[in-house]
């Protein structure tokens, strides 16, 4: 599900962008991808759209959702924002928890980690589920979210992903275009 951030928000988040590759340009900083594109995302993880979303994906629906997010202040907002549906963190129900008996988990915030997400699908679809199980990303309008959306789905990880780029392109090219 794609959801438009919040045009402060997504000032915010060029402006955070910008800053880094500023920086990394003049050689003040080496660029830590991870630690940008987390400092990204989270300037943006409590956009309101996001919201409206989710309420639209649980209603009818609260005893049978899980939503996981990856942030603590999305975990607080979405606790808040709907205190009968199952909130939780990827680090925290990502393994070893049986959750058969939801049928429906709204990816709230996005993971590059492929593990914490083949995980997390696997705690509601495995033996003793009765019902389909439903899987809802929710896409923000910025390249990071596509780049985490591309990572996901070919099963790689982000460093992976990089040295590929960065084997055809030279660094400040993938930056600019990945973000």
């Amino acid at each position: 599900h794609d959801f438009s951030i919040d045009e402060e928000l997504l000032k915010q988040y060029y402006e955070i962008k910008e800053d880094y590759l500023q920086k990394a340009a003049a050689y003040t900083i080496n660029i830590n991808f991870l630690e940008m594109s987390q400092v990204m995302q989270h300037c943006y993880c409590l956009s309101s759209e996001k919201f409206t979303i989710t309420e639209s994906l649980i209603a009818g629906k609260e005893e049978t959702t899980i939503i996981f997010c990856k942030y603590r202040r999305s975990e607080e907002a979405l606790q808040q924002a709907f205190p009968n549906v199952k909130i939780t963190t990827f680090a925290k129900s990502s393994y070893g928890l049986n959750l058969q008996f939801y049928n429906q988990i709204i990816y709230f915030d996005k993971t590059f980690d492929y593990s914490q997400r083949d995980q997390s699908e696997r705690r509601i679809y495995r033996t003793g589920q009765t019902q389909d199980c439903y899987y809802h990303d929710l896409s923000g309008n910025v390249g990071l979210d596509s780049l985490i959306d591309t990572n996901i789905s070919k099963k790689t990880s982000l460093l992976q992903e990089f040295k590929k780029e960065l084997s055809q392109k030279n660094s400040f090219e993938v930056i600019m275009d990945a973000f």
